[in-house]
């Protein structure tokens, strides 16, 4: 039941329909149109798809052929945009609308090519469940072709200890959202506080090696937790 649209306005239009009082704010009560996407996936074909000049452009990049749509999380927390799946090259683009207006969007995330070895995108941003985002897949150098997008939640990371390599460090792996930076912290026990050890960002392969200097008696537990600090939630206007 959800769509994509290759025109901004329509993605806004087919979301929230123009009130008597010409309120066009979004509210969760309202009965959830086509274009209002759970995370898909969406699957179309972007051949015939234009581009408005007014159009946001995501990273600053000229994307044509753009498709629009609009997400909503059913819960505030960290959530990928991928593309995976399309034949072309995309520009994925996050934003927050709070006026309509195209040329006003507040940006939440963007990516051209989620790594070195692949032309689709992948974007992780802070979700906030009060607001809807507005989300832009668009063909670099007017591309187009084979579209998928999905938005998903990022789950949990993963810990696991390698043990002690050559050079007497200590080597605990996570494994979590490719593109995502985690920050690796150790306690003493489960009731002291949690202290930060090393911060990496998760390669393509979905894993990274924390390798620690021994001697650290006190990083007896360790976890693994998003670096916020690079993914701000946007927060709903006053």
């Amino acid at each position: 039941g959800a769509a994509a649209f290759d025109k901004f306005v329509d993605a806004r239009d087919d979301l929230i329909p123009p009130s008597a009082s010409g309120n066009r704010a979004a509210f969760p009560s309202r009965a959830t149109p086509g274009g209002l996407a759970r995370g898909g996936p969406f699957l179309t074909r972007t051949d015939d798809y234009g581009t408005s000049s007014h159009e946001a452009s995501p990273c600053g990049i000229y994307a044509g052929s753009t498709a629009w749509f609009y997400y909503q999380a059913g819960t505030n927390g960290l959530v990928v945009l991928d593309t995976v799946g399309s034949d072309y090259d995309t520009v994925a683009g996050v934003y927050v609308d709070f006026t309509g207006d195209p040329e006003t969007l507040t940006p939440a995330g963007c990516n051209d090519d989620a790594d070195g070895t692949t032309r689709t995108s992948r974007v992780i941003f802070n979700a906030n469940a009060e607001l809807f985002y507005s989300i832009v897949v668009g063909g670099k150098e007017d591309a187009s072709g084979v579209m998928v997008a999905q938005v998903r939640p990022v789950g949990q990371p993963r810990l696991s200890a390698t043990g002690f390599d050559g050079e007497d460090r200590f080597n605990v792996e996570a494994a979590s959202e490719p593109g995502l930076r985690l920050v690796l912290e150790y306690s003493q026990n489960l009731a002291a506080a949690w202290t930060p050890m090393q911060t990496n960002s998760v390669p393509s392969s979905g894993s990274t090696l924390y390798r620690l200097a021994r001697g650290s008696e006190a990083a007896i537990y360790f976890r693994a937790r998003p670096d916020l600090s690079e993914y701000p939630m946007i927060s709903t206007t006053p």
